[in-house]
Formats: C-alpha cells, sequence, structure tokens
C-alpha cells in the first residue's frame, strides 16, 4: 500500500503548534500516512515537551530535533524527507487547519496529473487578494493553475524529489520545476491561520526574527 509522509517543521510558537497538531490527529485524512516533525531549533521548553509527549504516544511516526540548532527550511526538510518512507511528500507548516479528506484529495492529483511538480495546498487568494503573483491562474474547477507557487504548504512525489530534489530550495524549487517542464497546481485544502503572524524567515532559510506582517514567500 502506498503512504503519504507529512514532515512538519515546527519552530517556536507552541499554542500554533498545537493547534496545528491538534488538527492534524483528528481530522480525516482519508489516506494512509506517517507523521515526521522536525523541531528545527525551538528554544520554548514547551514545543519539546509536547512533541516529546506526542512521540511517547506513538501520534507521530518520528521526531527530528536540530541540536539546538534552527537550520532553516531546506535543510529540515531534507532531514525529515531523509527519514520518510513515503511516495508522497507533504511540507506542513506549523500554523495549519485541515479539512476533511485533505490527502486525499492531494494525493489524487499527485498520482493522476502528468508531469506536475510541486502541488500547493493553500489559496492564498482568501487572505491577499492582492497579491500579483495570483493575477495569473486559471481555475480548472477541482484546482488552480498557477505560474508561480504561491504556497507554505506543498506536496510533491518522491519520484519528483530523486529526479529533481538536488535543484530545491527554501524560495524557489518550485521555478527550477517549472522550467525543467512540469506544472504548479494549487488545491486548496489547507487554512493558513497564522498568516499575517508568521515567523520572518532570512534569505537561508533560518528563523531570525518576529513580525506580525503579511507573509512573504
Amino acid at each position: 500500500m502506498k503512504l503519504a509522509s507529512l514532515i512538519v517543521l515546527a519552530y517556536e510558537r507552541p499554542d500554533f503548534l498545537v493547534r496545528t497538531m491538534t488538527s492534524l490527529l483528528n481530522t480525516p485524512m482519508g489516506y494512509p500516512a506517517e507523521i515526521i516533525v522536525n523541531n528545527d531549533g525551538s528554544t520554548d521548553p514547551e514545543v519539546l515537551e509536547y512533541l516529546t509527549q506526542l512521540a511517547r504516544q506513538h501520534k507521530i511516526s518520528t521526531l527530528i530535533n536540530n541540536c539546538g540548532q534552527n537550520i532553516g527550511i531546506e535543510k529540515s526538510l531534507r532531514r525529515g524527507i531523509a527519514c520518510s518512507s513515503g511516495d508522497y511528500i507533504f511540507k506542513l507548516d506549523a500554523d495549519l487547519e485541515f479539512t476533511d479528506g485533505w490527502l486525499l484529495k492531494a494525493v489524487n492529483l499527485l498520482e493522476n496529473e502528468f508531469d506536475l511538480g510541486v502541488l500547493g495546498l493553500i489559496d492564498y487568494r482568501r487572505y491577499d487578494p492582492s497579491d500579483v503573483r495570483f493575477h495569473e491562474v486559471f481555475d480548472r474547477g477541482d484546482c488552480l493553475v498557477v505560474k508561480d507557487l504561491v504556497s507554505s504548504a506543498y506536496g510533491f512525489t518522491r519520484e519528483t524529489y530523486n529526479t529533481a530534489g538536488d535543484s530545491m530550495r527554501h524560495d524557489g524549487w518550485h521555478l527550477a520545476l517549472q522550467k525543467a517542464g512540469y506544472k504548479l497546481l494549487i488545491k486548496d485544502v489547507v487554512n493558513n491561520f497564522g498568516f499575517g503572524k508568521s515567523i520572518y524567515v532570512g534569505a537561508d532559510g533560518k528563523a531570525v526574527d518576529m513580525d506580525h506582517e503579511a507573509l512573504t514567500f
């Protein structure tokens, strides 16, 4: 049986993390999955305590602690992928809530859509309709066809990662995939309750400060 690997990147904000994991664990996914959480150098003891509790209760498959260092999105995601075994890989931030059957809907697209590189899980027009990157969007009915992927939560196949993972970057992998001939789609199945209350991420993918401005992707 095929499997999806859900990789949650956690950093500080235990209240956000608890809300995300509660939704992830209690919302019907519709597809078998393993849950891998990478604690990317959080200093708040509540974060590690909570994640350790989830691991001991076998509610998550794998817990990664980056030795107290914030190593950034790309490296954290790669570490999660290295520990994963799923045919489908999903990168999830710790400020999300999920809708019923979200994973099955996403996997169906990844499984059946020819040359799909990355599937975004959030339609950010609901949060910021003025974003110019959404001015060229084709609503196909079952999903959005986009030229510039805007999403902090997304999925891809292991085959895509094995083929083109060398070009993965925390802020531009979708553009490299597009140049290589892959399509970019968005299936709006996840809510981003942390929009506008984001940890600022620098050019190296590491969290460097807290702000309350609109998210930048």
